[in-house]
């Protein structure tokens, strides 16, 4: 079809010249004959005389082009018509070339950065190789200009760390412990990271176009149009928000939908800098405070050459940042009325700029920041704006209207110890966490004690004088208010040593130890512990403390169940969130056991292991699968003694029955590597590769020993191979043993932690999601269970 419309328009161009050809010609004659005929003289004459002779002239030149087009072949005539209009189509197709050849360089760039162990090392490389005139460097023009601006050549003692790309905004992410830097490396080492992700952001740039002033212009334009970022909407059904099970967002504006929403746009925006921030928020209070680092002048050096074009560019991007976070957190959540940014420098605690974004501030603001008089120095001056500035015209220290974590923001409540916390929690919270009260997940026998003794330590604080009958009174003052038992014993404990003088009563870490600590049963856990695991051990000492200890516990049966109420200990929330929601007999109230008391149980089963007294073991095992029945630690410290009586079967049967209770990634990783070694004794090897290779799904500490182990089976038969992902499950499933954590216990405690952070239980809800965070790390979650802290 295009030749024959290219053949066409020819064809029709061609008729039309001939036409005015003809016209031409004619014209011209009869202009020629008239002008004689009626005796026009002169310079008029002439002039006829030209103007005839033009048009006929005109007509022949069109005829004579007419003709040849016409003569030329088809081939000849689309060569003819390119070769006219190669002037016209040359600078395009250098355009095309530059623009292919600068994706080939940041793809090139692409995979150099992110198949090295030593990004900076790498880059300087190439930055010196660059310098050399290298052909094989001749790609990087843009970026080694703006490695040469951070000073990253002159930086002797570089970190050795990677580089990684972030899932969400597809950024370069330098895997460095910044903590080690001081303020000066820290700035080189942002700004390099800054350079990798800007040379990624300007593929306009063309390689004739990479001078600095080129590389400078095109990044200020990039720091300018940050403030163009969308919104990265939250989609509430599919992602995080499985919680509500379809429930609208507008429906529920929580605290959870708050922080879920902008922890997804703050990690997807695409911004030239690192974004480390911390969030509070009250959303019935309509209030939110952010706390940003803000990179300093020196992170600028890619933009600016001079100290004082830096200074600018810094506060500007501080600006424009802030308005950033506001203008979409007002955006994202409606109920939010305030939003208040508070600036700080990387290490530094100082407020360098607050602003206390409201809609209406937003709308102001938002043409200074589009604007370029921000690059300029310029600052707006508004009584929502707190800031300060230097000699050098950076940001002095300001004091913030809402300090970060202040109570109007974060309440005291909210944090307040899970078990003391008797607030009824809403239906639908009940139904997925089995728990009627916030107590009712809790875990730490010790809370009570430890809230107490915080308590204590901040009231003696407060003394005019910290003599030992005021710090006594305080003591006796609790013990007569509380009704918990073992925090009266605390308290008897602390009065006594205060008043035989075993404890300053200026010493509050010994104060607060003695009230925490669970009496003489921990001192004999401790004591034990140094026996089993010292140098030289000694466990017939050992088991005789512990028997000492434990003995008048078991014998009352103090921690014995009863009609009314079960005693259990929990390893973690998770773990009490699966006896809750799996173990049933929800009639008979919970009452926590003592660390100390399971940790005695755990010691005393070791030290009569290592005596090879199995008997004696297996019945304190018992005691053990008892008041921890969901707890995989307590199954698989009685697989053990099975195990050493060779009772293989047995064994692997209880860690089976334990897996479907398994809510952590940890506890997963655990049953199935003490199942590998266990199915390998059993003769199954491939089965033993398989659970082997699904206790490294997760990332945990059991993680390189399993790796070894796993080689070594591999490399023991010719007849093993290791399996693809879907051949594991489908090898452990066959054999009926459960996978234990998957995607359904994740959204059962994606859910549980959602409705908690609603019901302001966020002791509970930080410690699920620190499961989910540990399974995954997804940075929303990461900032999510920040922003709860």
């Amino acid at each position: 079809m295009r030749p024959r419309r290219k053949h066409n328009n020819g064809t029709s161009a061609t008729v039309f010249r001939a036409a005015i050809a003809t016209l031409s010609i004619i014209l011209g004659t009869l202009w020629l004959v008239v002008g004689v005929g009626f005796g026009f003289g002169g310079a008029t004459d002439a002039f006829d005389v030209m103007a005839s002779a033009f048009l006929v002239a005109t007509g022949g030149l069109l005829v004579g082009e007419g003709v040849l087009t016409m003569r030329l072949s088809s081939s000849q005539a689309i060569a003819y018509i390119e070769e006219k209009s190669k002037a016209t189509l040359q600078p395009a197709r250098e355009e095309s070339n530059s623009t292919q050849t600068q994706e080939a360089e940041v793809q090139e760039a692409e995979r150099m950065l992110l198949r090295t162990d030593d990004v900076f090392s790498t880059v300087k490389d190439l930055a010196r190789t660059f310098e050399q005139g290298s052909s094989r460097t001749r790609d990087f023009t843009h970026l080694v200009s703006m490695l040469k601006q951070t000073g990253v050549l002159g930086w002797d003692k570089t970190p050795v760390c990677g580089v990684s790309k972030l899932s969400r905004t597809d950024q370069y992410w330098l895997r460095g412990n910044v903590a080690e830097l001081d303020a000066r490396d820290y700035d080189c080492f942002v700004s390099v990271e800054a350079a990798l992700n800007m040379d990624r952001a300007l593929p306009h740039l063309t390689h004739k176009e990479c001078g600095d002033p080129a590389v400078v212009a095109a990044t200020n334009d990039c720091l300018r149009s940050m403030v163009e970022l969308p919104v990265a909407h939250y989609d509430f059904d599919a992602s995080l928000g499985r919680a509500y099970e379809g429930v609208r967002p507008e429906d529920t504006p929580g605290e959870w939908y708050c922080r879920a929403a902008l922890a997804n746009d703050y990690e997807s925006v695409r911004l030239p800098f690192r974004l480390p921030y911390d969030l509070r928020a009250n959303v019935a209070s309509g209030l939110a405070v952010l706390w940003v680092e803000i990179p300093r002048p020196a992170c600028f050096s890619t933009v600016v050459g001079s100290f004082a074009r830096r200074v600018a560019h810094a506060r500007a991007y501080a600006l424009r940042l802030t308005w950033l976070l506001a203008a979409h957190a007002l955006e994202l959540v409606p109920a939010l009325r305030h939003v208040e940014v508070l600036c700080h420098e990387h290490g530094e605690d100082d407020v360098k700029l607050a602003v206390d974004y409201t809609r209406g501030l937003v709308e102001l603001l938002a043409p200074v920041v589009r604007g370029t008089s921000l690059d300029n120095r310029d600052f707006p001056q508004d009584k929502a704006i707190r800031v300060a500035f230097d000699a050098n015209g950076w940001f002095l220290p300001v004091e913030p209207w809402i300090p970060f974590a202040d109570e109007c923001v974060s309440p005291a409540a909210w944090a307040r110890c899970p078990e003391l916390d008797d607030r009824t929690l809403p239906m639908r919270c009940i139904e997925v966490t089995g728990a009627k009260r916030v107590y009712d997940l809790s875990i730490n026998e010790n809370g009570p004690r430890s809230d107490a003794a915080q308590k204590l330590v901040r009231q003696w604080r407060t003394l005019p004088e910290r003599s030992c009958e005021a710090v006594v009174a305080s003591i006796v003052e609790l013990r007569g208010t509380t009704s918990n038992l073992s925090l009266s014993e605390a308290c008897d404990r602390a009065i006594a040593a205060l008043l035989e003088g075993s404890v300053d009563p200026g010493d509050e870490e010994a104060l607060r130890d003695t009230i925490v600590r669970d009496g003489a049963l921990q001192d004999a856990v401790e004591r034990a512990y140094e026996l089993i695991e010292g140098d030289s051990p000694d466990p017939i000492e050992a088991i005789r403390l512990l028997h000492e200890a434990l003995d008048p516990i078991m014998a009352v049966g103090f921690y014995a169940d009863d009609e009314s109420c079960v005693y259990r200990y929990f390893g973690s929330v998770a773990e009490r969130l699966a006896y809750n929601t799996r173990m049933g007999g929800r009639e008979r109230d919970v009452r926590l056991v003592p660390d100390s008391y399971y940790n005695a149980l755990c010691l005393l089963v070791s030290a009569l292991g290592m005596l090879e007294r199995h008997d004696e073991a297996e019945d304190i095992t018992y005691e053990m699968m008892r008041i921890a029945p969901v707890s995989m630690d307590a199954a698989i410290r009685r697989a053990r003694v099975l195990e050493n009586e060779s009772r293989l079967f047995e064994a692997t049967e209880l860690i089976m029955a334990a897996l479907p209770y398994a809510m952590t990634p940890r506890d997963t990783a655990l049953a199935h590597y003490r199942l590998a070694y266990l199915e390998w004794k059993l003769g199954k090897e491939e089965l033993a590769v398989a659970c082997y290779q699904r206790a490294l799904t997760w990332n945990t500490v059991l993680s390189e020993l399993a790796q070894q182990e796993l080689d070594d089976l591999l490399g023991s038969s010719s007849n093993l191979t290791q399996l693809e992902p879907e051949e594991v499950l489908h090898t452990i499933q066959k054999e009926g043993i459960p996978l234990g954590f998957t995607e359904e216990d994740e959204a059962e405690l994606l859910a549980a932690s959602a409705l908690l952070v609603d019901s302001h239980a966020f002791v509970i809800a930080v410690s699920l999601l620190s499961v989910l965070c540990s399974a995954h790390g997804d940075d929303v979650l990461v900032s999510i269970r920040s922003s709860l802290l």
